[in-house]
């Protein structure tokens, strides 16, 4: 896909700062095809986004977790309008809010065609993806068919029976 402006020269989407140490670990750990969070050594805590201090206890001792790009919307929004011309060819887009099932919830995107029909509770799974700038990120899409959500599973059961 080209991604052109509203003069048909390229557009970049906005870029994350690859060389902020407190990141550094988590995009090498998408060069390797993993989705990493800060792990707090003193009580195990799973972290994003990351932070130089641990708020509950202060400490400043922390390494790097992998975890499963699975989880459930716990919020979303729908887009319908571009802010930026990087997503003029992408309306609608979802943001959405996951609970990771390793209990971290993050922000991310969500491009897929059915995103005028998500739900919260609905299961996502997270797809590592590669900018057109080569810069490593995550899109979310629907890991379940439509209509299998638990919220439609239960107005289904009520409805017929």
């Amino acid at each position: 896909m080209s991604d052109a402006g509203e003069e048909g020269a390229p557009v970049d989407r906005a870029s994350p700062d690859l060389g902020d140490p407190l990141y550094a670990p988590h995009f090498a750990g998408l060069e390797e095809g993993e989705f990493r969070v800060q792990r707090w050594e003193s009580d195990g805590a799973l972290e994003w986004p990351p932070h130089v201090m641990h708020g509950a206890d202060q400490t400043e001792s922390y390494g790097w977790q992998a975890i499963p790009l699975t989880g459930v919307v716990y919020s979303y929004a729908v887009c319908y309008r571009a802010f930026h011309p990087w997503f003029a060819l992408r309306v609608p887009y979802a943001i959405v809010v996951v609970d990771t099932d390793a209990g971290v919830r993050v922000l991310g995107n969500c491009f897929d065609p059915s995103v005028e029909r998500l739900e919260c509770g609905q299961r996502m799974r997270g797809e590592l993806v590669r900018a057109e700038s080569g810069i490593p990120g995550v899109v979310w899409r629907p890991a379940e068919a439509h209509g299998t959500t638990p919220l439609r599973r239960a107005i289904q059961a009520e409805c017929s029976g």
